[in-house]
C-alpha cells in the first residue's frame, strides 16, 4: 500500500509493498525523504526511485528505458527468494547508488533472472550484481568488495574497487573499456570464454588470477 503526499511530493509506505505501474509512461519519485518500508515493484518507460530511510528493497522492476535507483538510508536489495517474477529488467542504462549517512552502503542485485539491457553504473560498499545475459558495466565505485556475474560476456567500464573483486562471465569474454583499479585480491572466471586479464585488464594494484573453468 503506497501513500503519496502530492502537496509535498513525498511517498511513504507502512511496511506494506508498493506497486507502481505507469504503462508506457515514466515513473519519477525522487524526493530525498521518500520512505518505502516494504518492497517496491515498478513498471514503466524510464523509472527513477529514491528512498531516504532504512534502505530500499526492489520487487519486480521493468523499465523499458532507463532505471535509476538511489537509497540514502541504507542498502539496496531485491526481494527474496529470487524468482523470475521479482527480477529486474531494463531496456536502457541503469544506475544504483546506496549510502547511509556519509558512508557507502551495500548493493545486492543477485537475482539470477535479472536482465540489464544497457550499461550498469554502481556506487556502494559491498556490491553484487548478476545478469542472465552479457553484462556491461559503466562507472563502478565500491569501498568494499565487488562481485559481478554475466552470462555470455562481461565488460568493465571505469571501475574502482576498495576490496576484493570476483568476476564471472558465464563462458564469454571478459573485457574493459576503461581503467580498472582493485585494492584487494581479484579473481576472473571466463569459463570457456576468452580471459583477457593479462592484456586488457589494467589492475596494477593486485595479482589477478584465473579461476578454474567449469565445464
Amino acid at each position: 500500500i503506497k501513500e503519496c503526499d502530492w502537496s509535498s511530493d513525498v511517498c511513504s509506505s507502512d511496511l506494506g509493498t508498493s506497486a507502481l505501474n505507469a504503462g508506457t509512461g515514466d515513473i519519477t519519485l525522487n524526493n530525498a525523504t521518500n520512505n518505502f518500508a516494504g518492497a517496491v515493484s515498478s513498471s514503466g518507460a524510464n523509472v527513477s526511485l529514491t528512498d531516504g530511510t532504512g534502505g530500499l528493497v526492489l520487487g519486480a522492476t521493468n523499465a523499458t528505458g532507463t532505471l535509476s535507483v538511489t537509497s540514502t538510508g541504507g542498502a539496496i536489495t531485491q526481494v527474496t527468494p529470487y524468482t523470475s517474477n521479482n527480477a529486474i529488467t531494463t531496456g536502457g542504462a541503469a544506475s544504483f547508488t546506496a549510502t547511509s549517512g556519509a558512508n557507502a552502503a551495500d548493493i545486492t542485485l543477485a537475482n539470477p533472472d535479472n536482465s540489464f539491457g544497457g550499461t550498469v553504473a554502481l556506487s556502494g560498499k559491498d556490491v553484487s550484481i548478476v545478469d542472465k545475459t552479457a553484462l556491461t558495466l559503466g562507472a563502478v565505485t565500491t569501498t568494499g568488495n565487488l562481485n559481478v556475474t554475466g552470462t555470455g560476456g562481461l565488460s568493465f567500464g571505469a571501475t574502482s574497487v576498495g576490496g576484493a573483486l570476483s568476476a564471472t562471465s558465464g563462458n564469454g569474454a571478459i573485457t574493459q573499456t576503461r581503467a580498472l583499479t582493485v585494492t584487494g585480491t581479484g579473481a576472473l572466471n571466463a569459463g570457456t570464454g576468452e580471459d583477457r586479464k593479462s592484456t586488457r585488464l589494467n589492475s596494477s594494484h593486485i595479482p589477478l588470477s584465473r579461476m578454474p573453468s567449469s565445464a
